[in-house]
């Protein structure tokens, strides 16, 4: 970041997150109890939401994979890709498994 301003909407971000740090390390179960409630909260009243959202963003996918757009790449027009087909499809899988760990761990 050499020369360049840091600006406001950094400091309250770094601010919020750092609060965040400290009532965690002075109350860990109270957070623990706010965070629970307020994800359980959401849960509830929102759960259908997230469905339609995950249901539009998919039919919006598979529109894109088969309208005009499919042709469209990225870069320029002879650039070879910087990672080939099996490569992505590694990298997509392993990002898949690595947050499904993580969250069903938690679970």
């Amino acid at each position: 970041m050499s020369g360049k301003k840091l600006t406001m909407v950094f400091w309250c971000a770094l601010s919020i997150c750092t609060l965040f740090v400290i009532y965690g390390a002075i109350l860990p179960k109270q957070l623990e109890q706010v965070t629970q409630s307020i994800t359980n909260f959401i849960a509830v009243h929102f759960g259908w939401y997230y469905l339609l959202l995950v249901l539009f963003i998919l039919i919006v996918c598979i529109y894109l994979l088969f309208s005009r757009f499919a042709s469209i790449t990225l870069g320029d027009d002879n650039e070879e890709p910087e990672f080939s087909l099996k490569s992505w499809f590694a990298m997509l899988f392993s990002a898949g498994m690595g947050i499904g760990i993580s969250i069903l761990d938690n679970s």
